[in-house]
């Protein structure tokens, strides 16, 4: 028999009356067969200004400081509200006291007690009139303790 090599014409295949060729099996590679590429996603990036973001952060705060405020007004004006109203009513009970202290004693009965007792008109008196006269030393310490006061008063 003849070579394999040496019969080049029997290498292809042609179409005739002998039974088909089978198709040559798909060569075996020894790589393994890649997987499919994932895309990575696209990073979304944020720029962010660090003074507007301070400048936000600053105008939140402040924004609760002024609510803090108003409540606390409200409060400041209900109490002063209590405070009048309560004013109100000592003044209303003051005057019933009074009415009750004016008609509990008798002015007439009183000053003929006093005169009784030797008590003497008050038109009857000599006045004198009495002038403190004070030294300038102590003008000069009541300078100071006042400038002493105001500077504590000052700085407290």
């Amino acid at each position: 028999m003849a070579n394999h090599a040496d019969i080049r014409y029997i290498q292809f295949y042609t179409d005739g009356s002998a039974a088909r060729k089978i198709a040559p099996a798909a060569p075996v590679t020894t790589k393994p067969a890649a997987a499919p590429r994932t895309h990575k996603k696209k990073r979304i990036k944020l720029y962010v200004d660090p003074v507007a973001v301070l400048g936000i952060v600053v105008s939140a705060i402040m924004l609760i400081c002024i609510f803090v405020g108003i409540s606390g007004l409200e409060q400041a004006e209900a109490r002063c509200a209590a405070m009048e109203q309560t004013v109100a009513d000592l003044t209303v009970e003051n005057a019933r006291l009074q009415e009750d202290y004016k008609e509990g004693y008798d002015l007439q009965s009183i000053g003929a007690q006093a005169r009784a007792l030797g008590m003497i008109p008050q038109s009857s008196v000599e006045h004198i009139s009495i002038c403190v006269v004070t030294e300038p030393e102590a003008q000069k310490t009541q300078a100071v303790s006042y400038f002493a006061m105001l500077l504590t008063d000052l700085f407290a």
